[in-house]
């Protein structure tokens, strides 16, 4: 039988607050930073900065992903692999 993954929309207060119990803070153009190391978070596949009007956030530890398909069909391919 298949896993049925399920989406929730975020609000941007909401992202900032989720982002920040794990360890993320966001500055004022809205690019995500490590609060911990001081860096900015990049996309696994296109290196750009992950901005919080673009960001995913998958459940499990905290994984924070660029929105664009390319990266959550990567996400999910992996995902459904691991399970």
């Amino acid at each position: 039988m298949k896993k049925e993954i399920e989406f929730e929309e975020l609000g941007i207060k909401e992202k900032e607050l989720l982002l920040g119990a794990f360890g993320y803070k966001v500055n004022e153009d809205g690019t995500i930073f490590d609060e911990e190391l001081g860096t900015p978070v990049f996309s696994k596949t296109h290196k750009g900065l992950i901005n919080i009007k673009e960001v995913a956030l998958m459940p499990g530890s905290l994984e924070v992903l660029d929105s664009d398909p390319l990266t959550l069909s990567e996400f999910m391919r992996k995902k459904l692999e691991c399970d």
